[in-house]
């Protein structure tokens, strides 16, 4: 099967997919993670690549998310984000911690993602799931903190660092790219 990146040629679907080992992600021995290559998207008035990776826990670090439960959140995740024009590279319900990647619309800050992302998902798991709040009491599922990093296609901090320290020598006032 082949797929077009953007539009162009089409790629063959190898050459458009890398494997995230385990360890990256803190994943359990075994599990292979397939992370497909981004493409540029398009707003009314923007075309980006940008995602985040984002990493939350359940308060307490408590192993909650076993089974159903994890299954009804990872489908709970991929229709919250389906619906606020979020486009999912990678999903990962751990036992004891979520890993998603997650390209979102320049508009979309990652805290703004990160708290309805938890708020949606602890309101709706406690909601399906009972028992969770026996565990969790004082109606807080997930810990306050979280991991998020940044990622666009094709660029580097350091090529980042390179535009920014020419800008600043020699290229001032020319808008090149290298």
């Amino acid at each position: 099967m082949r797929f077009s990146a953007e539009g162009g040629s089409p790629r063959p679907l190898s050459k458009m997919i890398s494997v995230v080992r385990p360890a990256q992600w803190g994943a359990r021995e075994g599990l292979v993670i397939l992370v497909v290559e981004m493409k540029a998207r398009r707003g009314a008035h923007t075309v980006y690549r940008l995602a985040y990776h984002f990493v939350w826990i359940p308060r307490y670090r408590r192993k909650v998310l076993r089974e159903e439960v994890a299954d009804w959140l990872d489908e709970l995740i991929r229709e919250i984000c389906a619906g606020r024009d979020r486009e999912i590279e990678a999903l990962a319900v751990e036992i004891d911690r979520v890993h998603l990647f997650v390209s979102c619309p320049p508009r979309d800050a990652p805290a703004k993602v990160m708290n309805v992302l938890k708020s949606i998902a602890a309101r709706e798991l406690y909601e399906e799931f009972p028992r969770l709040r026996r565990s969790h009491w004082g109606g807080k599922l997930w810990a306050d903190g979280y991991y998020v990093g940044s990622a666009g296609d094709h660029v580097t901090s350091d090529l980042i660092r390179q535009y920014v320290d020419y800008q600043e020598t020699q290229g001032a006032g020319e808008d090149r790219l290298f």
